[in-house]
């Protein structure tokens, strides 16, 4: 895979309720930092089910998305970008374990509440795959909160199975334990 900046991978049209919602996917580019702070920032607050539950900062989100790219060039990473009708409105990665795992890469996603349940999500997932085979990556693996019976529906529907649960491995904001349900799928 050869990473080039802002490199568009897919764009497609959704009819919703009467309007039309363009889609783009798309690779990150350093241009990118401030939207993509302000998405991440955005879903920290719409949702209790991502690992960070925490604002970032321009500069925490400047070195990260530096250390993206960079991971990205060296074929370690796949970090995609959703741009929905212009604005940055989700994303996902694959990154590879490395070491004796280096086939193993781990799948992260989210996307802004108001384009969830429209087909989206499952499309970045699906691509992030294909492009994870390109660097190497055999088998995928992912968690979620095991109350998130939407993202598990997804996944399974996808075709990832159940490894098994981590009780109480992750607390929400209010300070409940959740269960971590951890998935798998062999790409090859």
């Amino acid at each position: 895979m050869k990473f080039s900046p802002g490199k568009p991978l897919e764009e497609f049209m959704i009819e919703k309720k009467g309007k039309t919602i363009h889609v783009k996917f798309r690779y990150p580019r350093m241009s990118d930092t401030e939207e993509i702070m302000r998405y991440i920032n955005a879903v920290t607050r719409e949702t209790e089910f991502l690992r960070n539950n925490k604002r970032v900062t321009r500069k925490e989100e400047a070195k990260w998305l530096r250390d993206t790219i960079n991971a990205m060039k060296t074929g370690k990473k796949i970090y995609i970008v959703a741009e929905i009708n212009g604005r940055i409105s989700g994303s996902g990665s694959v990154e590879s374990m490395g070491g004796a795992g280096s086939h193993v890469g781990i799948l992260g996603i989210a996307l802004r509440e108001k384009y969830t349940n429209m087909g989206i999500g499952t499309r970045l997932i699906e691509l992030l795959m294909n492009e994870a085979i390109k660097i190497g990556i055999e088998v995928i693996k992912l968690s979620h909160y095991e109350n998130n019976k939407r993202a598990r529906h997804v996944y399974e529907k996808l075709g990832f199975r159940h490894a098994g649960v981590i009780p109480k491995a992750r607390k929400s904001r209010n300070g409940k334990y959740h269960g971590e349900a951890i998935m798998y799928r062999i790409l090859v």
